[in-house]
């Protein structure tokens, strides 16, 4: 149950994607590659994008780039670093980590740890899953509800293009405006993925969002290699952490600078 949780909440951090325009063997492709990634026990994940401040894209105000190892089977590990900039400016250290039931957070210095089951629960208590459209079981018409498009780019190479129904997104905006967040409002949201060899290995992402009535373009690759091969995680000591009981709100402040408008 902790690895299909995990799967999904990568999956719909970044495929949160319905016209006529569909086709039947991308979507099996999609649901097989996906049942197969439920299985996989370990891998690495690499992660790279950006945020424009203009509709060319030609200035850039934040820039991505996350590593990871997982292990997902027995008891799970994960290890994440993050290297993040903002107006040209790199962060501090940004890393997450996995172990031993214990999710630890380094985030530009402030070390803290929390149970993982109580990160799962506070994360359940959100409802993304529900919220997105996807069920315990995913299915053609599970798919077709959450994306407006979906079908082979280039079936010899196994890329599929797809572009979500932006309706879906209508539960976040209500979660957002009775919060303290500025509601943010997606105009676009498409993409594509690749599957070869019954696995995705690669998903790509382009969307824009809507920030107090100012376009932001934001683009990021995520690539998934290593599945089965992953076998050992160097973790830091984590003496200097310490518990911390609301942590998903510090992550929050990831999302809340007002200078670069995202």
């Amino acid at each position: 149950m902790k690895r299909f949780l995990l799967i999904t909440v990568l999956l719909i951090a970044c495929l949160s994607g319905c016209s006529s325009r569909y086709d039947d063997d991308a979507i099996q492709a999609y649901l097989d590659a996906t049942e197969e990634l439920k299985n996989v026990e370990s891998l690495h994940l690499d992660v790279s994008g950006g945020i424009f401040t203009d509709e060319k894209k030609e200035m850039r105000s934040a820039k991505l780039n996350l590593s990871s190892d997982m292990i997902l089977a027995d008891q799970l590990q994960i290890a994440v670093d993050v290297d993040l900039s903002t107006v040209g400016v790199a962060l501090g250290k940004i890393a997450f980590y996995v172990k031993d039931n214990t999710f630890y957070m380094n985030f530009l210095d402030n070390k803290t740890k929390i149970s993982f089951q109580s990160y799962l629960d506070q994360f359940a208590a959100m409802n993304s899953e529900d919220s997105l459209g996807f069920g315990a079981k995913a299915d053609a018409e599970s798919v077709k509800s959450v994306f407006k498009e979906f079908k082979f780019e280039d079936k010899d190479a196994g890329i599929i293009a797809f572009a979500f129904d932006l309706s879906i997104f209508d539960s976040l905006y209500g979660a957002m405006e009775n919060s303290a967040q500025t509601k943010y409002v997606i105009k676009s949201y498409t993409g594509t993925m690749k599957v070869q060899n019954n696995q995705i290995t690669e998903l790509n992402f382009d969307l824009i969002i809507d920030y107090e009535g100012k376009s932001y373009p934001i683009e990021f690759t995520i690539s998934l290699s290593e599945q089965n091969q992953v076998k050992d995680i160097k973790f830091p000591s984590f003496k200097d952490y310490k518990e911390q009981s609301t942590q998903l709100d510090a992550t929050a402040d990831l999302l809340g600078d007002e200078e670069t408008g995202l």
